[in-house]
């Protein structure tokens, strides 16, 4: 015999998903020093591949590169998002996008902390 279990009512708040997205992609990272040092590693390590080799990589390495900074990051961003898209266009790659994104990161992370101390110290 069969069991089924009853299933869940269904949510009626699709439009709730894109508030948390945003929300989330434009946090700053509150990822610490050391990480933010691995990142520019990774991001000039990258910068400096594609440069090297030019258009000669495919676009999945831009994608990995996002991937593997958004780790060390602790999440997703806008400006990883502008970097990989610059990354992926023909002719814009060559450009150092990742090496001026994470340190835009990083003044942003800046900026919340200190806010964050400000907010604190009231």
């Amino acid at each position: 015999m069969l069991r089924t279990v009853p299933e869940a009512p269904p949510d009626n708040k699709p439009a709730a998903f894109l508030p948390a997205f945003v929300a989330a992609i434009t946090r700053p990272p509150k990822a610490s020093r050391g990480r933010f040092i691995l990142a520019m590693c990774v991001a000039l390590t990258a910068d400096l591949l594609f440069w090297w080799l030019g258009e000669a990589l495919p676009v999945v390495t831009d994608f990995a590169v996002a991937f593997v900074l958004a780790l060390c990051l602790g999440g997703f961003s806008v400006e990883l998002l502008a970097a990989c898209i610059a990354e992926a266009t023909p002719g814009v790659g060559l450009l150092p996008a990742w090496s001026v994104a994470v340190p835009i990161l990083w003044a942003r992370a800046n900026a919340a902390r200190r806010g964050r101390e400000a907010a604190a110290r009231r």
